[in-house]
C-alpha cells in the first residue's frame, strides 16, 4: 500500500514542471529567473520546461491552482510556495481517491 505521503512526494515533480512551463511560456521568463523562483537549478528548470522531469498535467483544476501559484511568484510572494506546492499535491491525491 502506498502511503498518501508518497503519493504526494511522487508529484512535486509534476506540479514544478508545470510551473516552470506556466512561468517561461505565459510570464516569458527565463529560465534563469524561474530556478531562482523554484530554488531549483536552471537545468532542472530546463528539464522541467522540455517535460524531461515531471509528468505533463491537463486537467483545467491544476492549471487553475498552477496559475494562482504563478501570480503570486511574479508578485514576490514567494514565502508560501512550498505550502502551495503541498496543497496542491494533495489536492490531486485526494481527487484521484475519489475518483
Amino acid at each position: 500500500m502506498k502511503l498518501k505521503v508518497e503519493a504526494i512526494a511522487a508529484l512535486v515533480p509534476s506540479v514544478r514542471a508545470e510551473i516552470a512551463r506556466e512561468l517561461v511560456y505565459g510570464y516569458k521568463l527565463s529560465q534563469q529567473e524561474v530556478s531562482g523562483l523554484l530554488g531549483v537549478s536552471q537545468p532542472a528548470v530546463s528539464q522541467y520546461v522540455r517535460r524531461l522531469r515531471g509528468a505533463a498535467y491537463s486537467d483545467d483544476f491544476v492549471k487553475k491552482e498552477v496559475t494562482v501559484i504563478c501570480s503570486k511568484l511574479v508578485r514576490g510572494v514567494r514565502n508560501d510556495l512550498e505550502e502551495d506546492i503541498y496543497k496542491l499535491c494533495s489536492m490531486i491525491v485526494e481527487k484521484k481517491h475519489q475518483n
